[in-house]
């Protein structure tokens, strides 16, 4: 019930102002992907909550009579998530963890001498080349609850008929508890021309990775100018704070409260007697919670993500032994929900393909005029110059792949399967939950250009460890110009220009480089060309005079823009289920004189969700193709290319009510 998506590869066409051909090739492999959104289960959908304590009160039997009653309930709920570890893995992905079991992740710079493979390279975050630190998460969900509840038994219309509804208040509070420890803050400068005309000081860069992705400070890249430390066009160069999927504070919490949704089911009872019932009923979720808005990383949701459900439900329970004075008995309940999420309009942040976590990477800006810039191999030296030139700004790949997407999911299950033994006033239940939810189906509007800076803007591409000027040192020419490159083969590792360690001179450090030509002339850019101030002549740009800057630099001739055919839809799309395991002890004041009877109890539960595993899947390294309205073909017959998202919690459970006739 949960694989529901169709199968199949390549182009679906869509009316309207979707895509056409929006082809997405991933890496289906579940257990490895980052999720930059996680839509865990709603607050809301809670059928073993529901059920408990008012089994008796509900779905009555009244032979003979034909008088409506209705029970009222107030459950008050505290949950929190368990299995952090479990946790963090599903929001890093384990292919960006440098340690799978204690989830971690290390930062340091292009020129550490010891890098490691899963290391995020510290240039994009803006600290020095030698910066190194490690970074650990814990993150935890808490939440409170009260939820209202109301049935009505409408014998009075047709013997079986009844109303309920249910309305939880939440407030839900998220803490990614996290701490950094920095091995070594760093004095390393950046040469001219990796992010300015000049060198930029460690006076003038970040102190450490929170300082980034929390406080949202950006090193000081200043103004261009010329070599002596003199204005040259005196543009000022950009580095873009984070805007999208920051992480809160180490010690801060963010919370959020809302009415989740408004549950109404509408229902027959077609087989009731005094020891049995079954009936089926209609369900309708109205949305009041709360949907996501890009902002943060790790943010707080109330609700299903704002969608409505609409679907229907079996309700149902057997009474088998009953005591010989009638004073107590033992039953079987069956609650089962089915509904559909319908499309929603949700903010998204997206990664690159087969990129995870690169939405913190840095994307340079390309633009026209091109000017001082061409690009070959003398003697021969084309008159066309490349298709853009560095615009002097940096931004995070986060705040250009924020967009808008229909997110709509095909099935939502709930079903409770539930023990009641009973003595007098006193009840036990006790029973198991299963929680599912099929894939996202994920729509990217094409025309949306108000939202996505990428559509309809070739203007953004990788920036890698690519420099982004080259220099003359000729004093007729101007002193430096800015290059067209771009690292579309980038991630959030490492740059293509091969930094091994500090020594960057080929001749001693071998391993730097690329075929013999050192990182800092960009031997690693797309569609590498040498870089020339003018056509038709050998005037050549230099590399970074803080590199030397007695060797010609490159460029790309034509760099490659990201596109939204690079975002990495199909993996952003969840699905999720969880088991659950709940006790409850009640009781009934049925000896009460009068027209009502209240009734109170308290139970708790312990609720196991899917998540990642430190192990890979049979689905690793087998690319599957997804159209643009995220039906991707599974890799294997357990898996259909969507990530999981499921939370382990527990709860406990205070729930007093009251029936009336």
């Amino acid at each position: 019930m949960m694989s529901i998506l169709k199968k199949g590869s390549g182009m679906i066409k869509h009316q309207g102002r979707f895509f056409t051909a929006l082809l997405c090739l991933v890496v289906a492999s579940s257990s490895l992907r980052a999720v930059p959104y996680c839509a865990f289960r709603s607050q809301a959908s809670n059928s073993a909550r529901e059920l408990v304590g008012w089994a008796h009160e509900v779905n009555i039997y009244n032979d003979g009579l034909c008088e409506d009653y209705k029970t009222f309930a107030l459950t008050f709920e505290y949950s929190r998530s368990f299995d952090e570890k479990g946790l963090a893995r599903g929001l890093i992905g384990i292919d960006c963890l440098d340690n799978c079991e204690c989830p971690t992740i290390k930062i340091s710079g292009s020129r550490v001498a010891d890098r490691g493979e899963k290391d995020w390279l510290a240039d994009y975050f803006g600290l020095p080349t030698d910066f190194k630190s490690t970074v650990t998460l814990n993150p935890t969900i808490k939440t409170y609850l009260v939820d209202f509840a109301g049935y009505w038994g409408l014998d009075s219309w047709r013997k079986g008929l009844y109303f309920r509804v249910h309305a939880p208040v939440v407030h839900t509070r998220w803490n990614l508890n996290y701490c950094e420890e920095v091995e070594a803050r760093g004095v390393a400068s950046y040469d001219p021309g990796y992010f300015g005309t000049v060198s930029i000081t460690r006076d003038r860069l970040n102190d450490d990775f929170f300082s980034y992705i929390t406080a949202c400070n950006v090193p000081d890249l200043g103004r261009t100018r010329d070599l002596n430390g003199v204005n040259d066009s005196g543009q000022v160069i950009r580095f873009e704070p984070l805007a999208c999927s920051k992480w809160v504070g180490a010690c801060d919490r963010v919370s959020k409260t809302a009415l989740a949704e408004i549950t109404l089911a509408f229902g027959y009872n077609f087989w009731q007697c005094d020891n049995y019932h079954a009936g089926f009923n209609l369900r309708a979720a109205l949305p009041t919670g709360t949907r996501p808005d890009c902002k943060l990383f790790f943010e707080p949701i109330v609700g299903n993500g704002h969608h409505w459900e609409i679907g229907a439900g079996f309700t149902g329970h057997y009474t088998f032994w009953r005591g010989c004075n009638d004073d107590s008995s033992l039953g079987v309940y069956l609650d089962a929900n089915f509904t559909h999420l319908f499309k929603d309009r949700q903010c998204r942040v997206f990664d690159l393909k087969n990129r995870c976590n690169s939405r913190y990477m840095l994307a340079i800006k390309l633009g026209q005029p091109v000017e001082n810039l061409f690009a070959g191999t003398p003697p021969i030296i084309p008159d066309n110059p490349p298709s853009a030139q560095f615009q002097h700004a940096f931004t995070p790949v986060a705040n250009i792949t924020k967009t808008f997407v229909d997110v709509s999911v095909a099935i939502q299950t709930d079903v409770t399967l539930m023990f009641n033994y009973s003595k007098c006033n006193w009840g036990v239940d006790f029973g198991y939950n299963f929680w599912g939810r099929s894939c996202e189906k994920l729509r990217f509007d094409a025309c949306d250009d108000c939202h996505n800076p990428l559509i309809n803007n070739r203007r953004w591409a990788l920036k890698g460890d690519a420099y982004v000027y080259g220099f003359t040192y000729d004093g007729v020419h101007p002193p430096n110009a800015p290059l067209s490159p771009s690292q579309s083969k980038a991630t959030l590792f490492k740059g293509t220009n091969n930094f091994v360690g500090p020594d960057i001179n080929t001749a001693t450090n071998p391993a730097a480089g690329i075929n013999g030509i050192g990182p800092s002339r960009n031997p690693g850019v797309d569609n590498v060309q040498l870089a020339n101030l003018v056509s038709g002549a050998a005037t050549l740009l230099d590399e970074s005079p803080g590199a030397g800057g007695n060797q010609p630099t490159h460029t790309s001739f034509d760099p490659i823009f990201i596109t939204p055919q690079d975002l990495d839809i199909c993996a952003a799309r969840t699905k999720g289920t969880s088991h659950k395991l709940f006790a409850y002890v009640g009781y009934t004041w049925e000896d009460n004189c009068g027209c009502y009877i209240p009734y109170f109890g308290v139970g708790g539960s312990a609720e196991w969700g899917n998540r990642n595993s430190c192990c890979p899947t049979d689905c690793d390294n087998v690319v599957e193709s997804c159209s643009s309205d995220g039906e991707c073909s599974p890799c294997g017959s357990d898996n259909d290319g969507c990530s999981k998202c499921a939370l382990s919690q527990w709860a406990l459970w205070l729930k007093a009510g009251v029936s009336f006739d």
